[in-house]
């Protein structure tokens, strides 16, 4: 889709709306990978909308999930790699993850600012 991520939003839920009328479905979600690099002003939203797809069914358990976050504030790697953790610690909430197998990881493309973070919903 060539378009922002709150507009795709609502058209991606029609879409499996549409595809679960379709016959019968053993998965509610249809989504099997989420991958994500978007540039967006408070990298916390990445995450807000990755939660989000999750909460409306277009991902579920077992996704895949790709997702590259820009860190805007700082300029050490120990500050990207601060502010990437606090957004991971969002998916691994002690009483109920959200996600397995998370690694996060600084790609050969990657900018000095991003991390990659990779992982599997519960």
């Amino acid at each position: 889709m060539d378009t922002t991520i709150q507009k795709a939003m609502p058209l991606l839920v029609t879409e499996l709306h549409d595809y679960n009328i379709i016959g019968t479905r053993r998965r509610r979600n249809y989504l099997d990978i989420w991958v994500s690099d978007m540039c967006v002003k408070d990298m916390s939203n990445q995450i807000d909308y990755f939660l989000l797809a999750r909460q409306e069914g277009i991902i579920g358990k077992d996704t895949f999930f790709v997702i590259t976050i820009k860190c805007y504030v700082g300029c050490s790697a120990t500050s990207f790699d601060r502010q990437t953790n606090e957004q991971v610690q969002r998916l691994l909430i002690p009483t109920a993850p959200l996600a397995r197998n998370i690694h996060v990881i600084h790609l050969f493309f990657n900018r000095n600012s991003e991390r990659t973070i990779i992982g599997y919903l519960n």
